[in-house]
């Protein structure tokens, strides 16, 4: 078993981090001229653009670091799944393909599975990925579907009944159950919880144990999460440190993934929670 599968959203993509490391993005009269509108930029999937993201995202470091082969789900080539990187959620993605009986066939020589886990995600088996129809995935995505003229009333009342009715709690809850029915029907693959955003789990009675990265928060406020501790205590962020962002240049907002000296520090608290669990430490 040489292998980790990684599922999760755009930080396991590896997104924003060709704003810090492609050339013209860096380059003062193209930013002048051009300056960078958001999210337009970070959609694209380039060979150059992937190049980047599977040099320096933190998925790619864990295995270089551990010499496992790093098997990413968001990655859109290598492997048979329908819908790479979809729902953008990683643990809906993860419970999608178990349903529909695809994961045991991705999961030959895979010791570790481990999951991002960001904010919640809309993903209805009836409208993604069945139809024409794009439907959107993240709230900023829902919002803007809801305001388009172009959007059909019926599907704007799909979208807003489902910002209505969607509860972060009782998700996070039931995905937590689910996890332990994965982990209890693979017992040969351990999976693995990174707390990456707000709606994240908070495992108080220690169902996940072992199975929650520990990222050792030294947060001067509470309840942090790998975002928020990225953002406010590292400042380690694109937007914060990305050329682009940093000068008299146009932007709609700052990037708000983690840079790549962010992605190295993810990466080093998942090799150290990796190696306790092997007994390397």
């Amino acid at each position: 078993m040489n292998k980790i599968l990684f599922s999760g959203a755009s930080n396991t993509l590896g997104i924003g981090l060709e704003l810090e490391f492609m050339p013209k993005y860096n380059n003062h009269e193209w930013l002048l001229e051009n300056g960078i509108t958001m999210p337009d930029v970070i959609n694209l999937r380039s060979p150059e653009i992937e190049k980047i993201w599977k040099k320096y995202r933190w998925s790619s470091l864990v295995c270089k670091e551990l010499g496992y082969e790093e098997f990413n789900i968001m990655d859109s080539g290598g492997h048979t799944i329908k819908y790479p990187g979809l729902p953008g959620d990683a643990f809906e993605t993860i419970w999608m393909l178990n349903e529909e009986k695809e994961l045991l066939n991705l999961l030959d020589d895979v010791k570790y599975v481990i999951l991002e886990m960001g904010n919640i995600r809309w993903w209805d088996k009836e409208l993604h990925g069945k139809n024409e129809k794009k439907y959107p995935n993240t709230i900023i995505e829902i919002l803007n579907f809801i305001k388009n003229s172009e959007t059909s009333a019926e599907d704007r009342i799909k979208a807003i009944n489902w910002i209505k009715e969607v509860d972060s709690k009782v998700y996070i809850r039931e995905a937590m159950k689910k996890f332990l029915k994965l982990q209890s029907k693979y017992k040969d693959i351990k999976f693995l919880w990174l707390p990456w955003l707000e709606c994240n789990y908070r495992d108080k009675e220690n169902k996940l144990g072992n199975s929650m990265i520990d990222m050792e928060f030294k947060a001067s406020f509470p309840n942090p999460h790998i975002q928020t501790y990225l953002s406010r205590e590292l400042k380690m962020t694109i937007g914060q440190t990305a050329k682009c962002f940093n000068g008299d240049y146009k932007y709609n907002r700052k990037d708000e993934h983690a840079n790549a000296e962010g992605h190295k520090w993810v990466a080093s608290k998942v090799i150290k929670h990796i190696k306790k669990l092997e007994g390397k430490l």
